[in-house]
């Protein structure tokens, strides 16, 4: 189960990250990681500082990333 009560405060990019992660069936390549940080014009390193806080924020609940 995903938390969303807080959902609302994060910026735009954080809920574009997160819907990228939970839409995928086994968590996030790194090469799906450069791929959002193209689309969405940012670095890979911001996007897996997204994923890790949200991750550790428990907006993930049971799912886990991958980062291989």
């Amino acid at each position: 189960m995903f938390r969303l009560e807080n959902f609302k405060e994060l910026s735009d990019l954080e809920k574009k990250i997160f819907y990228e992660v939970i839409s995928s069936e086994y968590g996030v390549s790194q090469n799906e990681i450069a791929e959002m940080a193209r689309r969405f014009k940012t670095t890979e390193e911001k996007v897996e500082d997204i994923i890790l806080k949200l991750e550790l924020d428990g907006y993930f609940g049971s799912n886990s990333t991958d980062y291989n």
